[in-house]
């Protein structure tokens, strides 16, 4: 669920141009069936997991071919729509190039809205602790469920997050993470496996740790999981 302090509608074009200002960046997450509050994250590491990646030239990029479906609601009512572009502008506006399920206004104005994406297959999730307060939550999204977002937390808050898919699967920190009784060295490195027909994928977290003023050694496995099994690859 992305919140937004003002969205606008500009019809007329093909396909529709729909703005969502203040966003702060942050998107909710929730689990199906149950609409379980899986955790937040940003709304450029949301585009991704969706299959998104951001044009050179800043201007809208498309999403894959399975277009996600998606639910705008503001005061006014609910809009259904497939999301067929988008980019995020430098001061955080989410624009996105819509097909809207049913007819809508030349342009309008909805104040606070909050628009849900619905359908994003294979939602897993796993909680690592690396010290007494600092963890990871690690959420694996996608068809093939090849798509992973790092979220690393010191005492109970977020304070970085990256995304790993077929594309990048090593991400290296570039600064140290504290938290009251550990830090996490520069240096450390993210790896994805994706899982692979009969093999298990997972994510790995190695570099160096301090913990009570002494450094030491890190090699964790943050989640293991297996595909789906109602993925079928394609002849």
């Amino acid at each position: 669920m992305q919140r937004a302090v003002n969205a606008a509608l500009v019809a007329g074009g093909d396909p529709i141009r729909l703005t969502l200002a203040r966003t702060d960046n942050t998107v909710s997450w929730f689990s199906a069936p149950r609409q379980h509050l899986t955790g937040t994250m940003r709304t450029d590491s949301m585009l991704r997991v969706l299959g998104w990646q951001p044009s050179d030239d800043g201007r809208t990029s498309p999403f894959p071919v399975t277009r996600p479906t998606a639910f705008l609601t503001s005061p006014d009512g609910t809009i259904a729509m497939t999301l067929e572009r988008a980019s995020i502008r430098g001061d955080g506006t989410l624009v996105l190039d819509i097909r809207p399920m049913e007819p809508v206004p030349d342009s309008q104005e909805f104040g606070p809205v909050s628009l849900v994406i619905d359908g994003v297959p294979g939602i897993r999730e796993f909680t690592t602790e690396i010290g007494t307060s600092m963890s990871t939550k690690v959420v694996v999204v996608g068809r093939k469920a090849q798509i992973v977002v790092v979220t690393l937390y010191a005492n109970d808050t977020q304070i970085a997050e990256w995304v790993l898919d077929d594309r990048v699967r090593t991400v290296t920190t570039s600064e140290d993470f504290s938290s009251d009784s550990v830090t996490l060295n520069s240096g450390a490195a993210l790896h994805l496996m994706p899982p692979k027909p009969h093999e298990a994928g997972s994510v790995m977290l190695s570099g160096t740790v301090v913990i009570d003023g002494q450094e030491v050694p890190l090699d964790l496995t943050l989640g293991q999981w297996t595909r789906p099994h109602r993925f079928t690859p394609k002849p």
